[in-house]
């Protein structure tokens, strides 16, 4: 039978799961490694300073792994406080939250770019004739088309994208394609943006060699799992999101074959360097990263309409034919 605390840490993961599956996994991994050492009814915050900043097999910790186990502990003992056990009437945790006070590191930023020559190298070792080819090829030239976070696109459901009417910055309107998204940046908010043709291309091109095209549900997720009949590891019949994880992982092949290093955030690094170098204004870049607020009226009338993605255009000519 299940502790109070067992019972607390199920229920916190379960709800993290409903806003980040990858984020509950990482947190379960790193509570129950804090666990094993230390009882969650007498954690002090030298048990967190210690457990944070423990070496492990390779050496110290990088700055990244610190703040995951801050922030794991810092959330579940935050959740704890509000958790009453069934049958009690007060909260499991009722001291402050051990890791209160304890900061985080900060990394140093290096925001890489691929330049035109190495993203080209990139996808030519990325096939052209196989299932998982066509797909990998149509997610990472959607991260690059769109600039979107890890997660906002392998999230997406084919429901998530529709035809729509365009409006152009001078107001003229014209057919396409947007993208409805679970934008970080607006408090995870749903949000819509315009998808650009380059994208849209890829995407149709996957789901026609996977056999989905006509088949294909508002509901299922745009980007699977590959099946055995194509390559992949998935039984007949089974239907399976393509993690984050997933992803990352194929990239680092692709990385690998063409002889790079880099991140999957850096598609949107590039995107954000091609554009403005093709002259795209700072500010519309900016709204493309959703680094500032939007005026909520504006992000109504947006949210209806989809507004103008103009900066792809911009780089069609030279990016378009990877699609």
């Amino acid at each position: 039978m299940e502790t109070a605390w067992e019972q607390c840490l199920d229920d916190f993961l379960r709800a993290m799961a409903v806003r980040s599956q990858d984020t509950s996994a990482s947190y379960g991994g790193t509570l129950r490694r804090f666990f094993a050492h230390y009882a969650p009814e007498k954690v002090t915050r030298r048990d967190v300073e210690a457990f944070a900043y423990a070496h492990h097999a390779r050496g110290a910790p990088a700055i990244g792994t610190i703040n995951v186990r801050l922030s794991a502990i810092a959330s579940f003992y935050k959740y704890a406080s509000t958790y009453v056990p069934e049958g009690e009437t007060e909260p499991l945790w009722k001291l402050a939250n051990p890791a209160t006070g304890i900061r985080h590191g900060t990394p140093e930023r290096s925001y890489q770019t691929l330049s035109y020559e190495e993203f080209e190298r990139f996808f030519e070792v990325i096939p052209r004739d196989t299932v998982m080819g066509l797909r990998d090829r149509a997610i990472f030239l959607t991260y690059f088309w769109t600039a979107r976070r890890r997660s906002e696109i392998a999230r997406l459901t084919w429901g998530d994208i529709e035809r729509a009417m365009i409006i152009e910055a001078d107001g003229a309107r014209r057919m396409g394609w947007i993208y409805t998204f679970r934008s970080k940046g607006h408090g995870r908010e749903d949000d819509v943006a315009e998808l650009p043709a380059p994208a849209m291309e890829a995407i149709g091109r996957y789901l026609v060699a996977e056999g989905r095209q006509a088949t294909i549900k508002p509901q299922d997720p745009l980007f699977l799992a590959i099946g055995r009949e194509h390559g992949g590891n998935v039984r007949p019949g089974e239907v399976r999101r393509l993690s984050v994880r997933g992803i990352v992982n194929r990239l680092k092949v692709y990385a690998a074959r063409a002889g790079l290093d880099f991140s999957l955030h850096v598609f949107r690094h590039t995107a954000a360097r091609q554009r403005y170098e093709a002259g795209e204004g700072v500010v519309e870049i900016q709204r493309l990263l959703r680094h500032t607020s939007l005026d909520h009226t504006y992000r109504y009338l947006t949210t209806m309409a989809g507004t103008s993605d103009s900066g792809a255009k911009l780089l069609e000519n030279k990016f378009g034919r990877f699609s």
